[in-house]
């Protein structure tokens, strides 16, 4: 999960910089958080 945001977004700075890169260049962009991604995964049942 090192290419995911952290939980409190305290690390990974270049995650970081490029979720912000992706808010400024898109209409509400950012990356998304592993637990995030953990939950949708779950609920699609894997």
């Amino acid at each position: 999960m090192r290419h995911l945001i952290d939980a409190d977004r305290s690390q990974n700075p270049l995650r970081l910089l490029i979720s912000f890169n992706m808010l400024i260049e898109t209409s509400g962009g950012c990356d998304y958080k592993g637990a995030e991604c953990s939950g949708w995964v779950r609920e699609a049942g894997f």
